[in-house]
């Protein structure tokens, strides 16, 4: 795809999302039903006690509240935010209600005094997506960090399940938007409607 045709493509769903987003009570109840297929796809995930999040920005579907009840359930279950370094993979680094945090590299904030933690699942934000072929891609802004850290974590003898966090209707056709090599297809994408993992993956682990 063209770049100018991406980031054209991004702008037009960045204007899209926040359009939804204005009509709150819409949006609240889109959210609320994401939480709940957050929960569903956890409940299967049982050996999940690390979790890596996002803290949202730009309209993003906000799962902190429930992932902090979830984490609240056991004392072995942590939380972590991603810190960002100028063309580095992210690293993720403990979090809770509490900690102190400050603006990082995107003005996003992060929780900068606490230790990094290797999570058993991250939680990555879908501007776009798109499932084909029984195999799901995100679309995010352009800068690279979530595919540099899928790509580093091949590395680790026990890498995270990656899923998506995205809206129904911004899947993306191949027309739409074409994956390129260096794009990592997810485990699977969480949308209000439901959850769906990629070909292979069996989330009952």
């Amino acid at each position: 795809m063209n770049p100018n045709n991406i980031q054209q493509l991004r702008k037009e769903l960045l204007e899209q999302r926040q359009s939804l987003a204005h009509d709150t009570a819409l949006y609240n109840s889109i959210v609320l039903q994401i939480h709940e297929h957050v929960l569903i796809a956890l409940n299967a995930l049982t050996h999940i006690q690390t979790i890596a999040l996002y803290w949202p920005i730009r309209d993003e579907p906000d799962i902190r509240a429930v992932l902090m009840d979830w984490c609240c359930q056991n004392p072995k279950r942590r939380l972590a935010l991603p810190i960002t370094k100028k063309n580095q993979p992210l690293t993720f680094h403990e979090w809770a209600f509490d900690t102190e945090m400050k603006p990082g590299l995107a003005n996003i904030p992060e929780p900068f005094q606490t230790p990094a933690i290797e999570p058993d699942l991250v939680f990555a934000p879908c501007l776009g997506w798109q499932g084909f072929d029984q195999r799901f891609w995100r679309l995010g802004y352009g800068g690279g960090y979530y595919d540099r850290s899928f790509a580093d974590f091949a590395f680790v003898a026990n890498p995270p399940i990656f899923l998506g966090i995205g809206l129904e209707e911004f899947e993306l056709s191949p027309i739409q938007w074409q994956t390129q090599p260096h794009d990592i297809a997810l485990d699977g994408i969480i949308t209000e409607k439901n959850s769906r993992y990629s070909k292979g993956f069996v989330p009952h682990q």
